[in-house]
């Protein structure tokens, strides 16, 4: 990823441990090119967080829930199919 264009930095170096995400990948990844500044792919500008919530958000985090590795899996199953229903209005 770090070879094409428009993907931020990867952010990992060195770090042992880190959490990743079930059903918000596109999320993450747009946050991470406000926190590193990374050109646009259409005008080469910058991305630039200017909202107070964006701000919030990048220096803070976002809540999350965080799944125990001992769920069954049946249970993740579960979570996973009600993430990625398409009629869910949420």
């Amino acid at each position: 990823a770090s070879q094409t264009a428009g993907f931020p930095p990867f952010l990992l170096e060195g770090k042992q441990d880190f959490f990743c995400s079930l059903g918000n990948g596109h999320f993450s990844q747009a946050l991470n090119l406000f926190r590193t500044g990374s050109p646009c792919l259409w005008s080469g500008q910058p991305y630039e967080a200017k909202e107070e919530t964006l701000l919030e958000a990048l220096e803070e985090g976002v809540e999350s829930l965080v799944l125990s590795r001992e769920m069954p899996l049946s249970d993740r199953r579960f979570m996973a199919e009600m993430l990625n229903r398409h009629d869910r209005h949420w």
